[in-house]
């Protein structure tokens, strides 16, 4: 594939051939958007390399095949040893996408962070949005379908699949909520008795009877009720 030349390119410019942005892990890249949304496509894990997923007719899985999805868009990456901007075609995971979901905008600039691998498990692409450049200050967005035959090796790419993952459910902290208070067992409850206690130490028989008669509000019962 030949490789096309910017038309208004300069004598003695500097010409850079445009790859897709992918971090090794344990690495951190700045990426800044030169367009207003991405677009995405499924690819699948083959033989060590993702391929391009090409649906129910796919000749790499023949349709059975399990998928993820990948994000593009033109972009430009930091070089901070050069102190510029360079093209790149900007690819996004799933992960990536929700992290910029609602942020993403031409002239949005994103950190992209990805951790270091650990027990063969794959680090999850973050993105961090950092500011925002004027658009009317940038390069025109290029076309990255070339780009993206060729790495895929295919003839036709088609980026129409949105990300499959529903949105993240984002809520602030909630401030000055006081602590609960400790929760003390509360003291048993005394047992009730089933009547007054009359003290009889030291009383007759007459007495015991006119402190009963007290205790029924001074009302003696007929003779032969019960008290």
């Amino acid at each position: 594939m030949s490789e096309k030349r910017s038309r208004d390119h300069l004598p003695g410019r500097e010409l850079i051939r445009v790859e897709v942005f992918r971090l090794n892990y344990g690495h951190k890249g700045v990426v800044r958007s030169l367009s207003t949304n991405y677009e995405g496509c499924l690819v699948h894990w083959v033989a060590g390399k993702n391929r391009y997923h090409e649906g129910a007719t796919c000749r790499n899985c023949n349709g059975k095949g399990e998928t993820t999805w990948k994000g593009y868009f033109p972009a430009e990456y930091w070089d901070a040893q050069r102190s510029l901007w360079i093209p790149t075609v900007g690819e996004i995971t799933s992960n990536a996408e929700l992290d910029m979901r609602g942020f993403f905008g031409r002239g949005h600039v994103f950190e992209f962070t990805k951790g270091k691998k650990v027990d063969k498990k794959e680090p999850k692409l973050e993105a961090r949005f950092l500011r925002k450049y004027a658009p009317e200050t940038l390069r025109p967005p290029f076309d990255v379908l070339p780009v993206l035959r060729n790495i895929y090796n295919v003839s036709v790419i088609v980026l129409d699949q949105d990300n499959p993952a529903p949105d993240r459910v984002l809520l602030e902290p909630a401030e000055n909520i006081p602590e609960p208070a400790a929760i003390k067992p509360a003291p048993a409850p005394k047992p009730e008795s089933d009547g007054a206690k009359v003290d009889l130490s030291g009383r007759g028989v007459r007495e015991l009877a006119e402190e009963l008669d007290k205790q029924w509000n001074g009302t003696p019962p007929k003779n032969g009720q019960a008290r």
